[in-house]
């Protein structure tokens, strides 16, 4: 799998529409290989958005961004509610089950890990194919 990690700083008098930003999002759940996106705020810095979007491979991750990325982004105006972003990639082998697992439980208990970052999770952000 492989798992993109995006981390935002916005500002307090942006969160909301940020969130409302966020929500253009769901419109790749129909995407080839997307499998999930997860996220929220960080707990010890509320600023700090955290989002995990998960691909089957990087194929299908990067026919996204060159397809359909900059027209959600565009249609959003995300870009203009946060004042700094980060990306991080990462390639795993994880079973579909395990996965669906994981991500079914942190939904369940409003909250994951990212490394030492515990996130609590906003729902509206969460993009689910089942």
């Amino acid at each position: 799998m492989y798992i993109k990690h995006i981390y935002c700083i916005v500002d307090s008098n942006l969160k909301n529409e940020f969130s409302i930003a966020q929500k253009a999002w769901k419109k790749i759940s129909v995407e080839k290989g997307f499998i999930a996106q997860i996220g929220g705020w960080s707990e010890t810095n509320p600023n700090k958005a955290v989002i995990i979007s998960i691909w089957k491979n990087k194929k299908y991750y990067h026919h996204f961004m060159e397809n359909v990325h900059d027209l959600i982004t565009n249609t959003s105006k995300q870009a203009q509610t946060y004042a700094a972003i980060k990306t991080t990639f990462e390639e795993k082998i994880i079973s579909k089950t395990k996965l669906n697992n994981e991500i079914q439980k942190a939904i369940s208990n409003n909250f994951f890990a990212d490394g030492n970052t515990k996130v609590l999770i906003e729902n509206s952000w969460t993009v689910l194919p089942f």
